[in-house]
């Protein structure tokens, strides 16, 4: 009978770590499964839309969830429409150029270009990094319900990018 006990015990303690690993892989795999649908990813730095974008004169057909900023109608612009952007200066000649400052962009509705002396009706400037820089060959996001506010993020090859101004022309 004295001999019995310590089997029990390997036993108990033998069903106790099986219990912990399963545990841990059944953690592991849920964490994993939510980092791949990006459900982990804070909202405050999110562009408001999935996807690369599109490249300028495209229209953007995605919507996407809004602003998650606050109506403030000294910092927010309504969007909403304006599904096609354009990079060019901040209006000076109005023709687009290799001069054109590679963190300012304009939005408009399709086909409406002409409505502002070929400008958009929105310039949106972005935190000069590196990363949020814009050229000829760039792809951008962001979304068309409501509006967009300064501190909000759009999508610039697949990076997002904070508004540091955003004004209605």
């Amino acid at each position: 009978m004295a001999n019995c006990f310590p089997k029990i015990l390997i036993i108990y303690r033998t069903k106790n770590i099986l219990k912990t690993i399963r545990a841990v892989i059944i953690g592991g795999i849920g964490l994993l499964s939510l980092s791949a649908c990006d459900a982990l990813r804070e909202s405050s730095t999110d562009s408001g839309i999935g996807g690369k974008g599109v490249a300028a004169r495209k229209i953007q057909t995605e919507i996407g969830r809004g602003s998650p900023s606050d109506w403030n109608s000294s910092t927010c612009v309504v969007v909403e429409n304006r599904t096609q952007w354009k990079w060019m200066p901040e209006p000076k000649a109005g023709s687009e150029d290799d001069n054109a400052d590679p963190h300012i962009f304009h939005i408009d509705k399709p086909n409406e270009w002409t409505s502002k002396g070929k400008l958009g009706d929105i310039l949106i400037t972005l935190l000069p990094l590196s990363r949020c820089e814009i050229d000829d060959k760039s792809t951008i996001a962001y979304t068309t319900k409501d509006w967009l506010c300064v501190d909000d993020y759009i999508r610039v090859n697949d990076n997002d990018c904070l508004i540091k101004s955003i004004k209605e022309l």
